[in-house]
């Protein structure tokens, strides 16, 4: 059957159930899991206003929870419909007395961020709480975020460590930072580098970053100066099309800190986070043109990297501009 055919067969079936009143029946319920499922077919296909239709005419007849929880996403973020908090509560709400674990961690959420209500860390625990009994991963890292704000460390370092061993890598990083600063354990840097190598090598962005700022400079966490391991993590958060991480390797190979110096490389990424506008990697190819450093020289060009640094106000960029506008 195409989606057209179900979409008729769907309306047909709608006045039909009308007419036997409101009543939740077997077949009711049947149907309004199938409307739950087109909703989804459309949401895939990225037909918001089509899914939000199909998702409420389920949560309506059937009081489907799943489609109730679907609905109330839809609210929340605005697609298919105007973004509403209010209307994304009352059927998270809906979904949520059926025990519906999504609907009760998305409730959690909202009073985490008072989003439709007053925000509220204790309702959001409680919630938080009851979509655990179905343990849910991120709910765990949730309710030791929630923990942290209340500074109830010790509960927060339980949870965190149950969804971080689990591979949540918001937990391992946030346990990281724990143990780093001594909230609810002791101090232990070895434990903090653990987890923080643990959420880099699952791709987190800032973790990569910061591994690369600590083993480029040493002598923070405990960490010996080792610029070899920096570049290994600024080119796996480079590699993800992170321009501040880009312009760090590019310096790294400017100066050949525990690598073959390279102006080659050193412009590529310097290119690569330039045209993303970080400001700094647009300074520093700018002078690569000046000076023709692993690119043909080309003073035209470096006044235009220099005036997109300018732009961004950067003072160094605004004394090479001048001074090489002198000439």
């Amino acid at each position: 059957m195409t989606i057209k055919q179900f979409v008729l067969f769907c309306l047909f079936a709608e006045v039909v159930f009308w007419s036997y009143g409101q009543n939740v029946s077997k077949e009711n319920i049947e149907m309004a899991a199938s409307w739950n499922d087109l909703g989804h077919q459309y949401y895939e296909e990225k037909n918001y206003s089509q899914a939000a239709l199909w998702f409420r005419k389920s949560a309506e007849l059937g009081r489907l929870a799943t489609a109730q929880c679907n609905l109330g996403q839809m609210y929340l973020n605005g697609y298919g419909v105007e973004k509403d908090y209010d209307e994304a509560l009352k059927w998270f709400m809906k979904a949520a007395e059926q025990e519906d674990e999504s609907a009760q961690s998305f409730l959690g959420y909202m009073y985490l961020n008072g989003y439709g209500v007053a925000q509220d860390y204790d309702e959001a625990l409680r919630w938080y709480l009851k979509a655990e009994e179905k343990d849910e991963l991120l709910v765990q890292y949730h309710i030791g975020f929630v923990y942290a704000i209340q500074k109830n460390y010790a509960e927060a370092i339980k949870w965190l460590l149950k969804a971080a061993n689990r591979g949540e890598v918001n937990a391992q990083k946030d346990l990281a930072g724990m143990y780093e600063y001594g909230y609810g354990v002791d101090q232990n840097i070895s434990e903090a580098m653990k987890w923080y190598q643990k959420a880099g090598e699952q791709g987190d962005l800032a973790t990569q970053n910061y591994l690369g700022y600590i083993y480029l400079n040493g002598n923070i966490l405990g960490s010996g100066k080792d610029e070899k391991k920096s570049l290994h993590w600024y080119q796996k958060a480079a590699q993800q099309g992170d321009p501040g991480a880009q312009y760090n390797v590019g310096y790294i190979y400017l100066n050949g800190l525990g690598v073959e110096k390279s102006y080659e490389e050193a412009a590529k990424w310097y290119r690569l986070a330039a045209e993303q506008g970080n400001h700094f990697a647009q300074y520093s190819l700018g002078i690569m043109y000046q000076y023709g450093l692993g690119v043909e020289k080309d003073e035209e060009e470096a006044a235009e990297w220099y005036q997109k640094a300018v732009e961004q106000d950067n003072q160094d960029a605004k004394k090479a501009l001048k001074n090489l506008r002198k000439f």
